[in-house]
Parts: structure tokens; C-alpha cells; sequence
């Protein structure tokens, strides 16, 4: 059986898991020094934790799949709010504003002003240094960036249960 075959709908709590083990394999990388491959993981790390905290958000139980069809509404509204000038594929700011609005109005009572601006901050510092499109290029990452994006990332896996 390929990789590819082996791809399928996934629980809340295996989506939580992957955030998990993106992170343990872009620490690996930074050790290795391969930091824009890491700065690459770290990103799809918040990614990962912001859809995961959308769906608890809106009450998916820890073992319900979340399916294509069901990923892709809230993709689409996160898409359009992302301010992201290339990869909106992958709309980290916008999943953000989706849960933080969300929170506000599906979801009473909203994040309190202190935890908006750390989420807000946090996601404003890997738009600046991440993209999907990382995978093509060859330049080099400098030490402070790439722990800028692990700082990023530890912060949302440590702080998920907030969110």
C-alpha cells in the first residue's frame, strides 16, 4: 500500500496528534540544521492546532472525522479573511480571525482581549515567515527566525486547550 493510499478523513484527536509529531520532526530538523525545512513544519504546526481549536470550537467530538466536506466550508470563509498575499491555500491568519470571531459569536463567551493579541501575535510572526511554497526554495534561515517560528508553534501546542 502507497502513502497516498493510506491518506483518509481523520478524528479531531488524530489531527491534534499530527500538530504533535510535526513539531517533534521540526525540532529534529533544527538539530540537523535544516531550519527552513523546520520554519516549513512549524508553520503547518499552527496551522494544524488553529483548524484543530475551529472544530472543538464548534463542538466536534475528539473521535468524530472530520471529513473533506466538512473541512472545506470553514477553509473557504478562512481563505477569504486571510490577508496572506501567496498561500491562501493554507490561511493561517485567516483560520485565526474564523476562531476568534467564532469564539465571539457561535461560541460564547469570546477570548478575552489578552489571549486575541498573543494568538493575533503568534500568527502575525510565522505569516511572515511562512508559506507553503518554502518547499521550492533553497536560501538559507537564520537562527532567530526559525526560533521565532518554534516559539510560534510551541506557544499554540502548549496553549491549544485555550483555544
Amino acid at each position: 500500500m502507497s502513502l497516498i493510499d493510506k491518506i483518509e478523513d481523520q478524528t479531531l484527536s488524530q489531527i491534534e496528534k499530527a500538530a504533535t509529531q510535526r513539531f517533534a520532526e521540526a525540532v529534529w530538523l533544527v538539530e540537523g540544521h535544516h531550519r527552513l525545512a523546520a520554519v516549513y513544519f512549524f508553520g503547518y504546526v499552527v496551522e494544524i492546532v488553529l483548524c484543530a481549536a475551529y472544530f472543538k470550537m464548534i463542538d466536534f467530538g475528539q473521535n468524530e472525522l472530520i471529513t473533506t466536506t466538512k473541512l472545506n466550508l470553514p477553509l473557504k470563509t478562512a481563505k477569504a479573511k486571510s490577508k496572506m498575499d501567496k498561500g491562501k491555500a493554507h490561511p493561517i491568519d485567516g483560520w485565526a480571525d474564523l476562531l476568534i470571531e467564532g469564539r465571539d459569536s457561535l461560541h460564547p463567551p469570546p477570548f478575552d482581549e489578552k489571549l486575541v493579541l498573543l494568538i493575533r501575535e503568534r500568527v502575525s510572526a510565522i505569516v511572515d515567515l511562512w508559506r507553503p511554497t518554502l518547499r521550492y526554495q533553497s536560501f538559507d534561515v537564520s537562527e532567530e527566525q526559525v526560533n521565532e517560528a518554534r516559539h510560534a508553534a510551541d506557544w499554540f501546542l502548549k496553549n491549544s486547550s485555550r483555544l
